[in-house]
């Protein structure tokens, strides 16, 4: 009958660690595999955004409405906070 002061013996602690090293490894490995797909993901895509012509964000942005002082001001604010929103939109979306 085993002893119930001693439950694990010195082969049984030595598999749970030997298991317990091998998941840590395969999450490690795992994860930075994850990282390596997304770089290469976004190196593909960046290679056909240029055969395609360009950024898709700089073709949407056109010149701000030609308008006097105050207005021209407010016009371009407007239009930096749209093209920051969706490059944010844009960094989001490929997390």
């Amino acid at each position: 009958m085993p002893d119930p002061q001693n439950i694990f013996d010195s082969s049984t602690v030595s598999t749970i660690l030997k298991w317990a090293v091998m998941i840590l490894i395969t999450g490690f490995i795992a994860q930075f595999g994850k990282q390596f797909a997304t770089f290469i993901l976004g190196k593909i895509r960046n290679i056909r955004n240029k055969k395609a012509g360009g950024e898709p964000g700089a073709k949407a942005a056109g010149p701000a409405p030609a308008a006097s002082g105050d207005a021209a001001e407010k016009a371009r604010l407007k239009l930096e906070k749209k093209l920051a929103k969706a490059a944010a939109k844009e960094r989001k979306k490929k997390s």
